[in-house]
């Protein structure tokens, strides 16, 4: 009893341990996840072009890169574009915000509500849009830094790695990745896209930027995928006001997330990760509070990885299966 209780601490240690290094070395550590992320979901790609069109895995890998690097940096110009587009009207988006704040101000004191129309006017005047605006540009640059790491370590892992027909950890990981992110990507293309449909039918500025963002939140589970419809809440109103296109565009984008992301994703995921909801829940939390956004964006696969780890030895499969939610199956 006292041994197990003594390998329980030293195993909670450790992971405390792990936990404390990975945030302080997240400069480093995020990249190369990203990176690992990334190559398990070009994988499928390179082994398509080398049989496809009978090259060296070399050059497959090659060719597979400069696919992903044209993809990613696609993404970044159009989000740069109408951010800059953004900017440009950000007189005009002010404008529109003072005019949205007094009609909402004099909408409520008509029905009686006490305020102070000057006080609160004079806090809206104040509002740093424009700074918020450069505050997401900056991140969009930081984005870009970043990608340069991570495209140098997912071109090491490409062309270093050795892969082999024996079966094993890594390789159980491997094919759970490459599964999860090749039908992740699948729905987060399809939830932009009717996205962008619709934002493009109202006429929405910046509909390119939230259809890309659309496809990036929905790798973050549970919710991503609401905080892409609520980023559009504030261009919405600032454009259009109270008017019929809040109207259609807010609850569509609802049923577009809705129906994808509760529909189709469970039919096309099944249970290929064995993880339970709550699992998922708490990996986000944990993530989350080691490596923040990026963190949430891995906490499906990362988690999926350590499931997998733990099945592998005796003393930790009992994790596993709570992580699957076997609760019965525990000693």
């Amino acid at each position: 009893m006292e041994n197990k209780i003594s390998t329980g601490s030293l195993f909670t240690l450790a992971i405390i341990a792990v936990a404390v290094v990975l945030k302080f070395a997240s400069a480093v550590f995020v990249p190369f996840i990203f990176s690992l992320f990334i190559y398990y979901s070009v994988l499928p790609l390179v082994d398509w072009i080398e049989r496809k069109f009978k090259l060296p895995n070399s050059v497959s890998s090659v060719l597979s890169l400069v696919v992903v690097g044209v993809v990613i940096t696609l993404l970044v110009m159009g989000s740069m574009m109408s951010l800059k587009g953004f900017i440009s009207g950000a007189d005009l988006y002010k404008e529109k915000f003072l005019l949205f704040g007094q009609s909402s101000v004099d909408f409520l004191t008509d029905r009686g509500v006490p305020l102070d129309r000057n006080q609160i006017l004079g806090y809206i005047a104040k509002f740093p849009i424009l700074g918020f605006i450069k505050k997401m540009g900056g991140s969009l640059t930081s984005v870009v830094g970043d990608s340069l790491l991570v495209g140098i370590f997912l071109l090491f892992l490409l062309m270093g790695t050795k892969r082999t027909e024996e079966e094993g950890v890594l390789k159980k990981i491997g094919r759970g990745i490459s599964k999860y992110t090749t039908n992740k990507i699948f729905i987060s293309i399809l939830t932009s896209l009717l996205s962008y449909a619709l934002m493009a039918i109202v006429r929405l500025d910046l509909a390119l930027m939230f259809a890309i963002l659309t496809f990036m939140l929905n790798f973050i589970p549970n919710v991503g995928s609401l905080f892409a419809v609520l980023i559009t809440v504030p261009v919405v109103f600032l454009q259009f006001g109270i008017g019929w296109q809040p109207v259609v565009l807010l609850p569509g984008l609802l049923i577009i997330q809705f129906l994808v992301g509760n529909v189709l994703e469970p039919k096309l995921m099944g249970d290929d990760l064995g993880l339970h909801p709550i699992t998922i829940l708490l990996a986000l939390i944990l993530w989350g509070m080691i490596w923040g956004i990026p963190g949430m964006f891995l906490a499906v696969p990362l988690t999926a990885a350590l499931k997998i780890v733990c099945e592998e030895f005796e003393y930790t499969r009992h994790i596993s299966k709570m992580m699957s939610g076997e609760l019965g199956a525990l000693p």
